[in-house]
Order: C-alpha cells, then structure tokens, then sequence
C-alpha cells in the first residue's frame, strides 16, 4: 500500500535501485515541503508538533544533539535528532511539490542523512514496504579493522521500528 506521512519505509535508492534505502515519508504526492531555520513544514504548517525529550554530547562525533518527539495530526509519533550548531541548524529548502506517484523521504538523524534534500523525490515504484523490525545494526565508525563484532549495535537488534 501506498506509504503515508510518517511511516518508515524501504525503496529502492534513486540514482541506484540496486541498493536499499529506509528512511522516513515525510511527503506524500502532492504535498509542499519546505525547510526553514531547520524545521520542517509540510504544506504550510510544521511537520508535526516537537517536543524536546533529550540532550545529549556524543562523544564520537564531538557534537552535542538534541531529540525531539514529534507527533503527527493523526497521533503517531516518533523521535528526530539535530546536532546543537550543525550544519543544518539555519537550514533552508524548498519549497518543493511533491510530483504525482512521488515520495519526500529525510532520516531521523536530520544533520547526518542521505535524503531527498540531496538526491530528490522517490518514485512510487521504487517502493519495497513499511519497515517493522531493524533486523541488524552496524556502525562501521565502531569498527577496528580486526574486529567487526565490535561495531555492531547489540541493543538494536529486533527492536521494532516506530
């Protein structure tokens, strides 16, 4: 079925469909996106109400982010994280329409995601399906070259996506 604004969803990556992307719908056919002072508004109004439930320095990245709640028109809810003085914190895009049979997909780690700021729209039928589970987790910064088990995320195994 088609993917409505906040569902998690795997397509195939536009310029090359051999390779599987996830990331979450913003935009739907249709829909104006635009992006000022690093918020989202998706015709007119803010991608949804946020509400700031955590701060936190990463030490690996030496940058200090923030997480926001946001929680959709029709109830769903699900957690955005921006880097404190990013790159992307006086943000500006669009705005864009969202073209028949067309997706607007960005990533919940809003400074730090190939997405369709970057590389466009994604058709409707490069569209695998909602993603429910995160099956595996790997974070190759982790990763000594002698050892790959150390760069999996053992947390995130088989938590279900939200």
């Amino acid at each position: 079925k088609n993917p409505k604004r906040g569902d998690i969803v795997v397509f195939q990556f536009p310029r090359d469909r051999s390779v599987d992307y996830i990331k979450r719908c913003v935009g739907v056919p249709g829909d104006t996106i635009k992006i000022r002072h690093n918020r989202v508004y998706v015709n007119g109004v803010p991608e949804g109400k946020e509400q700031l439930v955590d701060k936190q320095y990463d030490s690996e990245e030496e940058s200090t982010y923030v997480y926001y709640k946001v929680e959709l028109e029709d109830g769903a809810e699900y957690t955005i994280r921006k880097r404190i003085n990013g790159r992307n914190n006086e943000e500006t895009y669009g705005p864009v329409i969202v073209p028949p049979e067309h997706y607007f997909m960005m990533g919940d780690n809003r400074d730090n995601s190939s997405d369709s700021r970057f590389w466009g729209f994604v058709p409707r039928a490069n569209i695998l399906g909602k993603a429910l589970v995160i099956y595996f987790s790997f974070d190759k910064r982790r990763q000594p070259a002698w050892n790959v088990i150390a760069a999996v995320r053992w947390n995130r195994i088989l938590d279900i996506i939200r």
